[in-house]
């Protein structure tokens, strides 16, 4: 299916061509990786189908984008691939294009530095520019393959995974918490992977979801718990984390 913006042609990829999108995504890979990673786990948990799935041209992809297809009560997240900075025009259009459809805010990831540069500098001033960066103190952590060393539990701890009886206290405790938090992570305790270190009367110590977006989760330590034994202060919980996620 084509829509028409702004003299440029969008099509929506259906069920039938996600095959050949997903070995075009895995070509251009290590840009692609946050659009194809994101592709292939909704595609995994039957979600697509709440997504538009939109590329600038077809079957060679230089921009992708995918949406939500209506307005959800939680936050919208767009998950792109820009093939480089001078695609970043077409991306622009693109996400207004989204934007029409679900009303903004909206946040927006997995494009380059460069094409984010370029995606600014596409205005006169930030006045001007709906865009607006995010998550400053945002870091990536990779842990490389060969660094996963299997750790003992802990005595009086136990690995679980995020549960509705967790809700609660994540809400409260949350940094990052607002109206709704509940909904966003009741969404993503159902559909995707979770960890929770906990102590044996149940209380989390430290826990890690997989975000809708794919290639990236979230972290959260309590940090009451950093001077209490068995956990000394090379962060020993992070690295179990980590570990047990990894499998």
């Amino acid at each position: 299916m084509f829509v028409l913006v702004n003299t440029m042609a969008v099509r929506e990829v259906l069920p039938g061509d996600y095959d050949v999108l997903d070995q075009r995504l895995e070509k251009e890979l290590p840009l692609s990786i946050c659009g194809l990673v994101h592709f292939r786990l909704m595609r995994r948990k039957h979600l697509l189908r709440e997504k538009m799935v939109l590329v600038d041209s077809w079957p060679d992809v230089s921009v992708l984008l995918i949406v939500d297809r209506q307005r959800r009560e939680i936050f919208p997240i767009a998950v792109c691939f820009c093939k480089g900075p001078e695609f970043a025009a077409t991306l622009d259009k693109m996400l207004h294009f989204a934007w029409r459809e679900l009303s903004s805010p909206m946040f927006a990831v997995g494009s380059s530095c460069d094409v984010n540069h370029a995606l600014m500098n596409l205005y006169k001033s930030t006045t001007s520019s709906p865009f607006r960066q995010n998550h400053e103190n945002a870091i990536v952590f990779t842990l490389p393959v060969e660094n996963i060393v299997p750790l003992p539990m802990p005595d009086g701890f136990r690995e679980t995974e995020l549960s509705e009886r967790h809700l609660e206290i994540l809400c409260k405790t949350w940094p990052y918490s607002k109206s709704n938090a509940e909904r966003w992570l009741k969404y993503h305790i159902y559909n995707f992977p979770t960890v929770c270190m906990e102590t044996a009367d149940g209380c989390p110590v430290a826990w890690e979801l997989q975000q809708e977006n794919g290639s990236v989760g979230i972290l959260h330590f309590y940090v009451r718990m950093y001077n209490i034994d068995p956990f000394p202060p090379n962060c020993l919980g992070i690295k179990m984390l980590f570990t047990y996620l990894e499998h």
